[in-house]
């Protein structure tokens, strides 16, 4: 079990274990992981909040129109994958996604790495209810 304490969460840390895990991502111009692994289904930034002690997963997919977006925040909403549940919002055509996970006194890989599936897999459902038949179809 990796653990990394409080002092030590960096985004070159998080970014180790994340390799560690097989995990494909990138660093982006702000500093914050941009995860990009296929297997984890869809792409999503993590960054460090580190006023508030906590680690930040946030995501967005653009539908086409208001109504998609809101097909696919009521299907984000009625999937439950555990113990975390995203912040779910639209914004236009949009719908975004953000999960805030404490790193006080530390924090243990695994659980960032769970909730990195975790959050990555509300989208893949998401994005299945908001896209219209042909779509869905260009996705496999």
């Amino acid at each position: 079990m990796t653990w990394i304490a409080e002092r030590e969460v960096s985004i070159n840390a998080i970014g180790s274990y994340l390799k560690s895990q097989g995990v494909s991502h990138s660093i982006d111009e702000d500093g914050d992981i941009y995860v990009s692994d296929q297997e984890l289904g869809f792409p999503f930034w993590l960054y460090i909040d580190r006023s508030y002690k906590v680690l930040v997963f946030s995501t967005f997919i653009s539908f086409g129109t208001f109504e998609r977006a809101e097909a696919a925040l009521d299907e984000a909403l009625r999937v439950r994958l555990g113990p975390i549940t995203p912040r779910f919002f639209l914004n236009e055509n949009e719908l975004h996604a953000q999960f805030f996970m404490s790193f006080r006194d530390g924090v243990v890989g695994t659980h960032i790495y769970d909730a990195a599936c975790r959050f990555s897999e509300y989208f893949v459902h998401a994005r299945g209810k908001g896209l219209n038949a042909e779509e869905r179809r260009g996705l496999h």
